[in-house]
């Protein structure tokens, strides 16, 4: 697991998923990249996938994705595994260029498509409420490098 830091606070926590047989690499696979890749890439006929990389992100309270576009990757495809109410925060923030801000709460199984190199992405930090002391956000998450 990597544990990744601004200064001395946690962001979150992530851990890369390898095991061709982990039911995470299964989910994200190769037989869903097709799709994610006729909605990323409408206009390519037969684009073809050169790499896949999939991990689990874990955030916890005070954690946040800052806002940011990736170096890499053609399509991105996040699902939501788990998350606190809308109370505790995480929402997901979106902004593509000559656009506007979007900010989704997503439920557990809710999923998102995008080019991440193109699209600003972050979430808003966890905080603790009397009905979730402990707030925590789950996402599996899914790179998908074209040729």
């Amino acid at each position: 697991m990597v544990t990744l830091a601004e200064g001395s606070r946690q962001r979150w926590e992530e851990r890369q998923v390898d095991d061709e047989e982990h039911p995470i690499r299964t989910l994200l696979g190769r037989e869903l990249v097709e799709t994610v890749l006729r909605i990323v890439r409408p206009h390519d006929r037969a684009p073809g996938l050169a790499d896949f990389r999939c991990w689990v992100t874990r955030y916890g309270t005070g954690g946040f994705l800052p806002r940011h576009r990736d170096r890499y990757g053609t399509a991105q495809l996040l699902i939501c595994l788990a998350v606190p109410p809308a109370e505790n925060g995480g929402a997901l923030g979106l902004q593509a260029p000559g656009c506007g801000e979007e900010h989704l709460q997503l439920g557990p199984g809710d999923a998102v498509v995008l080019d991440a190199t193109a699209v600003d992405h972050w979430t808003t930090p966890l905080i603790t409420s009397e009905r979730v002391p402990e707030p925590e956000r789950l996402a599996a998450v899914g790179r998908y490098y074209v040729e």
